[in-house]
């Protein structure tokens, strides 16, 4: 047998039901509307690193603004070099980098995605010597 929930108080009746938003929110209609815009901006994320990865392969030269010496750097080492540029900068405790100073996240997100496809790009170039 269930048992009704009776409330004490009038306090208490506030607590037993939630209110018009809560009830809007746990919707179906309105958790499939919330999942539609978070795959679209997570889509506009994407996007905007791409093109951001496309300009910065197009000219190597603005690599130097995220950090000295990228551009010339094999795509291995750029990587690992990025990838604690992005570990540093996620952090609360350490500041940007003194010489550089801060770095925005599309442009560190779209170095790493150049430094990757340029590792993947060495890799299947020195596959094909191999097989050669």
């Amino acid at each position: 047998m269930r048992r009704r929930f009776r409330p004490n108080s009038l306090a208490a009746i506030g607590w037993s039901r939630p209110r018009v938003e809560e009830r809007i929110r746990r919707h179906p209609s309105s958790l499939r509307v919330t999942v539609a815009m978070e795959r679209s901006a997570l889509r506009l994320v994407r996007n905007i690193a791409k093109r951001r990865a496309r300009a910065l392969l197009a000219d190597p030269g603005q690599l130097e603004m995220i950090a000295p010496g990228l551009s010339c750097m094999a795509p291995g080492p750029m990587v690992t070099r990025l990838e604690a540029l992005a570990c540093r900068a996620r952090s609360l405790r350490q500041g940007g980098d003194p010489v550089i100073g801060r770095i925005d996240a599309h442009n560190l997100s779209a170095a790493l995605l150049v430094a990757r496809w340029l590792r993947r790009a060495e890799f299947r170039l020195s596959h094909r010597r191999e097989a050669a």
